[in-house]
């Protein structure tokens, strides 16, 4: 059973990529269901290569992979509340449609699970179970 705290992260980098998250993290993605692109496997396929360092990018997933980083450690602040609703709307259903990707994202992303421990607290907050 993996932690609330790793659901978020990698809930976290699904959401950014499937809103296409700009610097400023601003509004104009809202309206956009992040369902629908975790749905369609060969737009989700090209972002998790692209993340996991292992194919070509398109500029936005490689401004995701860019952006990542400083994302988890500022804990979305630059997030609009719409996208932080939205990465816990998606919390499970990532965990559910994507385990294998879970896991692998985990592993580079929060190896020493630093992320899993700073989020944890607040994912329960939400009362997400999984």
């Amino acid at each position: 059973m993996h932690s609330i705290g790793t659901t978020f992260l990698l809930t976290t980098v699904v959401v950014i990529v499937v809103l296409g998250v700009t610097a400023a993290y601003p509004t104009d993605y809202d309206n956009i269901d992040p369902e629908k692109v975790l749905n369609n496997e060969r737009l989700y396929k090209r972002y998790f290569n692209c993340l996991m360092r292992k194919g070509k990018c398109t500029p936005d997933a490689k401004f995701l992979r860019r952006k990542l980083p400083s994302t988890l450690a500022t804990a979305c602040s630059k997030c609009s509340q719409k996208l932080k609703n939205d990465i816990l709307k998606v919390l499970g259903l990532f965990i559910q449609k994507k385990r294998s990707d879970y896991k692998k994202l985990a592993a580079l992303y929060d190896p020493q699970g630093f992320y899993r421990k700073k989020f944890a607290a607040e994912v329960n907050k939400y009362g997400v179970k999984l």
